[in-house]
């Protein structure tokens, strides 16, 4: 193999559930996975890079041209003229350079073509030149992002995460959007870097939740988000505003040690917050939110 798994050994002590997600990912594509040599030109990549049978590793590849997965299989109708195509396959990039848009998703004609990624995806220390857009696309396996840098926006709002979801180490140098996103399973963003703006409104986190280390350098904005397991954000340095106003913490919520320039959380709901040696340079606003269990040092 190809991957390097001692620089993931990180994440088997903070978050053990990681290195089961990706050795179950090794273990698949070791065992048959189709080496792709094709140089990014969509057509090739249909014919002959991507097909139902064989899971997908490529390593150390640059696409000059669009990646368009909605291109890469059949497609069939969901109703209100919008279509979905399944790709059924594992596939993983790592290394690799995308100088052209990346879509798992695209909208013509105020049509919308959807990705159902019916097994695992992973795009690890990849360089993303341009937009990459996987909006309203399903995920029934896992999702890992690890190590890779987003020049352009990168979209995965309106999305439905049904699998564990690692985005790590990630820098995001434009907006990160998943507005409306469902996570079905533990979800979390360990040490990835918002330089813009990290937008979360809406979301819904079945399963735990964790933003330890990570740093949101502009407006992170996680308005009317649901919390249903534990949450965690230590560790973070923010120094400009993040937003959780409306937002409901059903179970722990962990606070600890990070840096806020501006905090709002309006009208939210916590059943316990932890709330230890956070630094707060400018405003925190807690107005109209309710304890089932009173903080403490708050």
């Amino acid at each position: 193999m190809c991957i390097n798994t001692k620089r993931f050994s990180i994440f088997g002590g903070q978050f053990p559930w990681i290195c089961p997600v990706l050795l179950m990912l090794l273990t698949i594509v070791s065992g048959s996975c189709y080496r792709g040599t094709a140089s990014g030109n969509p057509v090739a990549m249909k014919h002959g890079l991507i097909n139902p049978v064989n899971d997908l590793y490529i390593f150390g590849k640059t696409f000059n041209d669009t990646v368009d997965f909605t291109a890469l299989f059949s497609s069939y109708p969901i109703g209100f003229g919008n279509h979905q195509t399944a790709c059924s396959v594992n596939i993983v990039f790592e290394n690799c350079t995308f100088n052209e848009p990346v879509y798992g998703s695209t909208t013509n004609d105020d049509a919308q073509t959807v990705t159902l990624f019916q097994k695992n995806l992973a795009f690890i220390n990849c360089d993303f030149k341009n937009e990459a857009s996987f909006r309203g696309c399903t995920f029934e396996g896992n999702v890992l992002l690890v190590s890779n840098m987003f020049d352009e926006r990168f979209i995965m709002e309106e999305s439905s995460f049904r699998g564990h979801t690692a985005i790590q180490e990630n820098n995001f140098y434009k907006d990160a959007r998943f507005q409306n996103s469902i996570f079905h399973e533990p979800a979390n963003f360990f040490k990835s870097v918002f330089h813009e703006n990290a937008e979360f409104q809406g979301c819904r986190f079945n399963d735990h939740a964790q933003w330890n280390l990570v740093k949101i350098l502009g407006y992170g904005d996680f308005t009317l988000t649901d919390f249903d397991r534990d949450f965690t954000f230590n560790y973070a340095e923010c120094p400009g505003t993040v937003v959780f106003d409306h937002s409901f913490f059903r179970k722990r919520a962990d606070i600890i040690s990070t840096e806020f320039n501006n905090l709002s959380m309006r009208s939210c709901f916590f059943h316990e917050l932890t709330w230890e040696s956070p630094e707060v340079s400018g405003k925190i606003n807690l107005e109209g939110s309710k304890f089932f269990i009173e903080p403490d040092n708050l």
